[in-house]
């Protein structure tokens, strides 16, 4: 993600100082019901006076799983089949986001969210969004030469009811990523479970990154060195996967992964139409009234 980061303050103490996760499920658990909107007060950044209601430091109850229509039923399956689409946003449109986001203290990150909470809204009438993004996990800089996989998926749950323009709801995501990334050592399980029943099995996995630095290359003494390339996985990781890294000259590439046996390649691809037109019409007003379910201008 794009963003200044906020470290969280999980449990244990690691030799010469700072923290670790907590081996206490139970208290990690009573920690993160401060920190997802289900009511109570929860974290914006450092200084930020605001304490609306339904967004931000007090939020609404009644967080409740998203459902986005499917094109078959869904089925229990160990690993669902994937499908992939391509897409490029043109320089242009990514310009204006990040000019925006620099007017509304915010991150590039945060105003494509918003864009999308509010086509995800549309598509499935939830008062709340939820989504997940990857988080790096290395909140303590001796964690940086580490070797090993400590990123992990982080919830993002965004109210979408009573928000009544553009720029109201680029509030809430950004605070909403704030939150994210201070409870990003607290393992995603123990996350899902703070919500509750309604969430046993997470019925809709929907993930939203923008992957904000270089391609990694290998370097070995005695070889070529090695760049990364693309890996098409055979099955979806979730119901939905947008993936978003910005290209060198100046445009936005898109990986969408979706579950093949719950969407079809056009429905994918009429989400992805209507998304463009929506950023684009909520960019050049912003201040105005949302539009409604289905209008994407």
């Amino acid at each position: 993600m794009v963003g200044p980061t906020a470290p969280g303050r999980p449990g244990g103490v690691l030799p010469g100082g700072g923290h670790r996760p907590s081996r206490r499920p139970a208290a990690v658990a009573g920690r993160v019901r401060r920190l997802l909107p289900v009511g109570g007060r929860l974290p914006g950044p450092a200084g930020d006076p605001t304490d609306a209601p339904g967004v931000g430091r007090r939020t609404a109850p009644g967080t409740v799983p998203m459902r986005l229509p499917t094109d078959r039923p869904r089925v229990p399956l160990t690993t669902d089949p994937g499908g992939v689409l391509h897409h490029t946003f043109p320089a242009d449109l990514v310009a204006a986001v990040s000019a925006y986001a620099v007017s509304r203290n915010a991150t590039p990150y945060a105003v494509f969210m918003a864009a999308y909470t509010w086509l995800l809204h549309g598509l499935s009438g939830a008062p709340t969004v939820n989504l997940a993004t990857s988080v790096a996990n290395r909140t303590d800089p001796r964690f940086d030469r580490v070797v090993g996989v400590l990123a992990q998926a982080a919830l993002l749950i965004v109210p979408v009811a009573g928000v009544a323009s553009f720029d109201e709801l680029v509030e809430r995501t950004t605070r909403v990523t704030w939150q994210a990334l201070a409870r990003q050592s607290v393992p995603s399980s123990v996350q899902i479970a703070t919500l509750g029943e309604p969430f046993a099995d997470f019925p809709c996995r929907v993930y939203f990154d923008l992957l904000d630095m270089a391609d990694p290359v290998l370097r070995l003494t005695g070889l070529e060195p090695a760049v990364a390339r693309d890996v098409v996985l055979a099955g979806a990781r979730g119901d939905l996967t947008w993936q978003l890294r910005p290209l060198p000259t100046g445009e936005m590439a898109l990986l969408i992964e979706y579950a093949a046996n719950l969407f079809d390649a056009d429905t994918v691809a009429g989400w992805l139409d209507r998304y463009q037109r929506l950023l684009s019409r909520l960019l050049a007003a912003p201040d105005a009234p949302l539009p409604r379910a289905g209008d994407a201008g």
